[in-house]
């Protein structure tokens, strides 16, 4: 499960740091870029959450109550990115 987070988390940074970047103050056009971001990147980084939990469930026999974590896990991090608009 760490294995998968790390990687899991390395996606995320990746994606993040092509994000557009605010300047020093916070400006609706900088968010609007930003939203504009993650509107373009949605599909692209679900694909790739899906790819790593297809390969993570190919590797481990897991049960299903493990499966839904993943999925959760998963998941949790699709809205952490859709949320990122907002944070430098």
């Amino acid at each position: 499960m760490d294995k998968l987070k790390k990687v899991l988390d390395s996606e995320l940074n990746t994606l993040l740091m092509q994000m557009p970047k605010s300047s020093t103050k916070t400006t609706i056009d900088c968010m609007l870029k930003r939203l504009q971001f993650i509107a373009n990147n949605q599909e692209k980084f679900r694909d790739k959450l899906n790819q790593i939990g297809k390969q993570f469930f190919e590797e481990n026999k897991l049960e299903n109550d493990e499966k839904s974590e993943i999925v959760e896990l998963l998941n949790s991090y699709f809205i952490s990115f859709s949320k990122s608009f907002v944070r430098d």
